[in-house]
């Protein structure tokens, strides 16, 4: 009996999961409920809370004496009542997350980002010329395609003198302000790239900068987490005598960076200048963003895609895939790649989904998270735990997501047989920034593989 069980138990999962398409593939050992099984589930639960019929009164709309007299409500309950012959009407029917908001679906962001590709497909779009790897050696060879008129040179140059001014006064308080005015490809930016001069005169921008250098130093320390050689290249450097020198940087040659839910790529695009050898993909939802300045970073792109649909697992495996074909041309001895996500403060769920991203995708090694804040059931529990014990809600909600990391690399292990390995290395780090201009500036680090994260 309990063998024929068995058996009926093995055909029912199997024929469940014919019926389920996982967005991680036919590698994924998770428990996945069928889309029958959910919209009853939320069918029963609408059934028994909150369905109602429409009013019996076929004039329920006009003005009634009720209305004016304010004793509307008995007469309401009376004319109310369950209707369990009703079904609700589903505003998505199997498309699921992957169906945009009419804001979201619109092309432009696509077409900015993508520069002059845009323009041969008959777009018109206005962007930044291509920084090369030698135009920010010397700001003075960055020369416009085109001569502009004296009117827009002008505009450009006030604008360029006014970033340059309202930065050096957050440099005063601000150390990584004060590294990004020291950057050499920082004149490049201001004399060459006026697309970006302009999302630089935001007032956060100073906050975004600060944002990007918080998420270079945890990419880098997950990085050498996972055994990451550090590839560098020399920059040509001017030292304090008069002689010429090198600087050494690191260049994140074979290093790819997913950044989630980017924005308007402040953090992108300065990630690009940090690791010019390195490849790094934006994915946002919203299309409708002018991402000019996007255009003018040849290993900066733009994705359009949604975190919580499949769309955002296949544009991290397609880029994935494009590399892998790249690497089968080249010859020679094949280098490792390193992929490695990226969430700077990502709102509510979104965190738990890019946790949930990075390890449901075996392509993706590492994971950056820099969470900002938690909605629903979760962020109630971190808050009264945080009462409890009389710290900030934000250090609680970082050590859950930091204890939700450690228990999927303790699976993970598990899985492989590597608990007795595991003992000896740390995968997660949580650790405050306290040089990113924000409340929230706490950072996971995940390595998956590889030798370990250290513990300063």
């Amino acid at each position: 009996a309990d063998a024929a069980d068995a058996a009926d138990a093995a055909d029912a999962a199997r024929a469940r999961r014919r019926d389920v398409v996982c967005r991680y593939g036919p590698r994924c050992d998770r428990a996945h409920p069928s889309d029958a099984e959910v919209r009853a589930k939320i069918e029963a639960w609408y059934v028994n809370t909150q369905r109602w019929s429409v009013r019996k009164n076929k004039n329920a709309n006009a003005l009634t004496d009720e209305k004016l007299s304010g004793t509307e409500g008995p007469a309401r309950e009376r004319d109310l009542e369950r209707d369990p012959t009703r079904s609700p009407t589903w505003s998505v029917l199997g498309a699921g997350a992957s169906n945009f908001r009419l804001r979201d679906a619109g092309p432009r962001a696509a077409r900015t980002s993508a520069g002059v590709s845009a323009e041969k497909r008959g777009f018109s779009v206005n962007v930044s010329p291509q920084l090369s790897e030698q135009s920010y050696t010397d700001a003075a060879l960055v020369i416009p395609k085109e001569k502009d008129s004296s009117e827009e040179e002008d505009a450009r140059v006030l604008a360029s003198a006014r970033v340059r001014r309202r930065l050096a006064q957050k440099a005063q308080t601000s150390k990584y302000v004060g590294a990004f005015l020291d950057e050499p490809f920082f004149d490049a930016i201001l004399n060459g790239d006026p697309a970006f001069v302009r999302v630089l005169s935001h007032k956060s921008a100073h906050k975004e900068i600060t944002e990007a250098y918080g998420a270079r130093r945890k990419i880098l320390e997950t990085l050498r987490g996972l055994g990451w050689d550090g590839e560098y290249e020399k920059k040509n450097a001017r030292g304090e005598d008069g002689d010429d020198g090198y600087e050494v940087r690191d260049s994140g040659a074979g290093v790819t960076i997913f950044d989630a839910c980017s924005g308007r790529g402040v953090v992108g695009v300065l990630l690009g200048y940090f690791f010019p050898s390195a490849k790094v993909v934006m994915l946002d939802a919203n299309g409708s963003m002018d991402l000019s300045h996007v255009a003018a970073k040849n290993n900066v792109r733009f994705s359009h895609c949604d975190l919580y649909g499949d769309s955002a697992v296949r544009a991290i495996r397609e880029t994935i895939e494009d590399e892998d074909r790249s690497d089968q041309k080249t010859f020679g001895p094949k280098k490792r790649r390193y992929r490695v996500l990226l969430g700077m403060h990502l709102c509510g769920a979104l965190s738990p989904r890019l946790i949930d991203l990075a390890f449901g995708l075996d392509e993706v090694d590492g994971l950056v998270l820099c969470p900002c804040c938690v909605k629903g059931g979760l962020g109630g529990d971190c808050r009264r735990a945080a009462k409890t014990r009389n710290v900030s809600p934000y250090v609680v909600l970082c050590e859950t997501f930091r204890r939700l990391c450690e228990e999927e690399t303790e699976r993970r292990d598990e899985k492989r047989n590597e608990a007795e390995a595991f003992a000896r290395k740390k995968r997660v780090v949580a650790r405050a920034d306290e040089n990113v201009l924000s409340p929230v500036n706490g950072f996971i680090c995940v390595a998956k593989s590889g030798p370990g994260m250290k513990n300063a």
